[in-house]
């Protein structure tokens, strides 16, 4: 015997069984609204389980980057990190961002963010970011960088290195990068320094006492603010030096270095990012944007970015990676054009000086401190 059922959305018919109609019987509603009630069920059932496995087949390219963790400050388009918070004094801070600003004026596309140690120990970590090329430190304290950082911070910073990110390291920046350091005459290794460049030493006393900063000329024939930054082959340390060199100090011998490209590692002992004014003397408009092209183009080819950077009004451009081991530049002539083509870089001292009262700002600023004293003189209130 055989049994023929027909479903439809409103009713049930059996035909062909016995003690049914050969025309077929219509099943109570009850029956027939719970047949269909399930057979809905299964239907959707099966279209929800259709658009699943629809969407996970589409190619997706991921999430926006800012929301791979929503307490991270990093955007789809950052380019560059800067680090802020312990360490690093508020003179730095602003004046980074002032460089920063400048640059982003003249080409839109660089974005930068500032993270905090929480930021980046916890937070943001920076391989997920693809296009975060360049992670900055800036000057300050050595000692409290790596103490607020701490292991987690350090090993964010290291994986992004060694998966292709760049290193840009202002003064305390660059003791912040190395196995340990001389200060002051004085051996220190810290735990968390980030260990990717040997032994440096500083400040130089024959340029600026520890106490005060200075204007000093760099090979590449510009003047410069020196504030207490690293070198090698002073008094303590070999000469030799891993990568290239791409500015000495020129007012005392030795050609130490000054600034250096170690594999992706941008280390400067000066600032180039110092704003006349600001925390300074001696510093003029022309000699900062300068400065600023220098660094511009040094982070270009550090990073492999190609950010536009205004070209020089008396050469067309400017070369980071070159410089004049023996300038010749005299008072009341005018400059030999390999120093006009390579403009040059700021650094700060770094110790125990006189707070510099700034009143635009209504607050005393400590320089730039490379000690290695665990005592904090970053900022004073000024009330």
């Amino acid at each position: 015997m055989t049994v023929e059922i027909e479903v439809s959305s409103t009713s049930l018919t059996i035909s062909g069984g016995a003690g049914v109609q050969s025309n077929g019987l219509l099943l109570h509603r009850k029956w027939v609204e719970m047949i269909r009630q399930k057979t809905a069920g299964a239907i959707a059932l099966a279209c929800i389980l259709t658009v699943v496995v629809v969407y996970l087949a589409i190619p997706s390219t991921g999430p926006p980057n800012s929301v791979i963790n929503s307490r991270c400050l990093i955007q789809s388009d950052t380019k560059i990190v800067v680090y802020h918070g312990m360490g690093v004094t508020l003179l730095s801070e602003e004046w980074i961002r002032r460089f920063l600003d400048w640059w982003e004026s003249h080409d839109a596309t660089v974005k930068y963010v500032f993270l905090n140690a929480t930021n980046l120990k916890s937070d943001c970590n920076l391989s997920d970011y693809p296009n975060v090329r360049l992670y900055i430190q800036p000057g300050g304290d050595a000692y409290y960088q790596q103490s607020s950082l701490g292991a987690a911070g350090k090993a964010n910073i290291l994986e992004f290195l060694d998966k292709g990110g760049a290193y840009l390291g202002i003064c305390a920046g660059w003791y912040y990068a190395v196995t340990d350091y001389y200060y002051v005459g004085a051996s220190y290794s810290w735990p968390d320094l980030l260990g990717r460049f040997p032994t440096v030493e500083g400040p130089i006393s024959e340029i600026a006492k520890d106490s005060n900063y200075n204007m000093t000329r760099m090979s590449n024939g510009l003047e410069m603010i020196y504030y207490g930054g690293p070198t090698r082959g002073w008094r303590q340390t070999p000469t030799a030096v891993p990568g290239t060199v791409l500015m000495t100090f020129a007012a005392i011998p030795g050609d130490l270095p000054a600034a250096v490209k170690s594999k992706n590692l941008l280390l400067i002992s000066v600032h180039p990012e110092a704003y006349e004014g600001l925390g300074i003397t001696g510093l003029t408009t022309e000699q900062r944007i300068a400065n600023y092209k220098w660094l511009a183009n040094a982070i270009n080819e550090a990073t492999g970015l190609h950010f536009h950077v205004p070209l020089s009004m008396l050469t067309g451009t400017y070369r980071a990676f070159q410089h004049d081991p023996a300038p010749n530049m005299n008072d009341g002539e005018a400059l030999k054009e390999p120093f006009l083509k390579f403009p040059t870089v700021l650094a700060h001292l770094g110790s125990r000086r006189e707070a510099i009262s700034i009143p635009a700002y209504g607050i005393e600023y400590k320089p730039c401190i490379d000690r290695v004293n665990p005592v904090s003189q970053s900022v004073i209130a000024k009330r």
